[in-house]
């Protein structure tokens, strides 16, 4: 009868060893899962945030970066501009 026992309380431990290292390993790809989008989702320091005056100078203006511009979309502006 104590054979029974030890055999099944050995099962019992290896059982619980697997499912610990398996859950181990969800928690672990969760947690990656959610870092990565966190990263995604997280917003990104901005070069225009509480400025509301813009002034750009010279014969042309090109290849400003999208986040270094104010975002003009579905927002009220005025452009104005100096003629020479």
């Amino acid at each position: 009868m104590q054979g029974k026992v030890a055999k099944m309380n050995n099962f019992c431990r290896d059982l619980l060893r697997e499912s610990t290292n398996e859950l181990a390993k969800a928690l672990a790809a969760r947690i990656r899962l959610t870092r990565s989008l966190t990263r995604e989702v997280a917003p990104r320091p901005s070069l225009t945030a509480g400025r509301n005056v813009f002034t750009y100078s010279g014969e042309t203006v090109t290849g400003i970066p999208g986040g270094a511009a104010p975002n003009l979309l579905n927002k009220s502006h005025t452009i104005t501009a100096e003629a020479v």
